[in-house]
């Protein structure tokens, strides 16, 4: 039953948009997901994912870390800021450093 209303009740809710001037887009398609990540240890071609919190206000930052022992970083804060950078790895104690700038002026330092 459900089958045979669900055409009918999407005919008459695009009728009554398109009476009202409302653009109703059904059909359109969502965005493209990025390319898969690959981890390919020692590769410069080497890509990790990065998932963090950034501090106590509920800002994360997802993004992508390219390259092996050094390389490039990009990825988006929640609040929609866009952030790019060079990391490089091999410091004292097996540390690294991430040296970071977003789109909405702000700028850091990640050791890790």
């Amino acid at each position: 039953m459900i089958r045979a209303l669900l055409p009918a009740a999407l005919s008459l809710a695009a009728t009554y948009a398109h009476s009202q001037g409302t653009d109703l887009r059904l059909l359109e398609s969502p965005p493209s997901p990025p390319a898969p990540c690959t981890a390919k240890p020692g590769d410069p071609a080497n890509c990790t994912r990065i998932l963090a919190c950034i501090g106590k206000d509920g800002l994360w930052f997802d993004g992508r870390a390219y390259g092996w022992n050094a390389g490039t970083l990009n990825g988006q804060i929640s609040d929609g800021s866009t952030c790019t950078e060079e990391w490089r790895s091999g410091m004292a104690f097996g540390t690294g450093r991430w040296a970071v700038s977003c789109s909405d002026g702000s700028s850091g330092q990640v050791i890790y």
